[in-house]
């Protein structure tokens, strides 16, 4: 959004004098604004031609997708212009990674790349602190036992899925947990590029 005239109840049809008498006399235009109003020419760089980048608005729904993408291994870029979200196999991770399928995107994020915002999935230590998290809310001592046991092994994202195979309820709250605790990181990125 390029900031204008308008935005401070003038027109620029007004004479110079005019436009800076408008502003200088707004209650909510602060001193120290004022005060770095040296010039004409710097007036007008830092209202009339400032471009003020806007904050980032995902909706929830493309919140969700994002999350939930970034679960499955993908790489996520956000479109600021037209909020479309673009999507692909991350080639550091995913050594099978089909350039074919996926070359048109990654081709067409690339081209235009200043326009997206990129959202990159947890990393393993990330990942594994959620599931750690998620034992400490288990009421069992027992289960909770069993899954900490299951994560201090060798495979601990493979042991601990195998083993909530056999407590499908836990399974079950895992999934919304997992997801809840995705959604929020996703939130997390939006704060840290806003």
């Amino acid at each position: 959004m390029v900031m204008s005239w308008q935005m401070f109840g003038v027109s620029s049809e007004k004479s110079s004098e005019k436009i800076i008498e408008s502003i200088f006399n707004d209650p909510y235009i602060s001193a120290s604004t004022i005060s770095l109003i040296h010039s004409w020419p710097l007036f007008c760089k830092l209202f009339a031609d400032y471009d003020i980048a806007m904050p980032i608005q995902i909706s929830e729904n493309q919140l969700k997708e994002i999350a939930e993408l970034l679960d499955c291994g993908m790489i996520c870029f956000y479109h600021r212009e037209n909020k479309e979200l673009e999507y692909y196999p991350d080639p550091f991770k995913q050594y099978d990674v089909d350039e074919e399928a996926w070359g048109e995107v990654m081709d067409k994020v690339e081209e235009n790349y200043q326009d997206y915002l990129r959202f990159e999935p947890m990393s393993g230590t990330d990942a594994f602190r959620v599931m750690e998290d998620f034992v400490a809310t288990i009421p069992s001592q027992h289960i909770q036992y069993a899954l900490m046991q299951v994560l201090s092994r060798r495979k601990p994202f493979q042991g601990f899925n195998h083993l909530l195979l056999q407590y499908p309820h836990l399974r079950e709250q895992w999934f919304v947990y997992k997801s809840d605790q995705y959604i929020k990181f996703v939130r997390e990125q939006i704060e840290e590029k806003d």
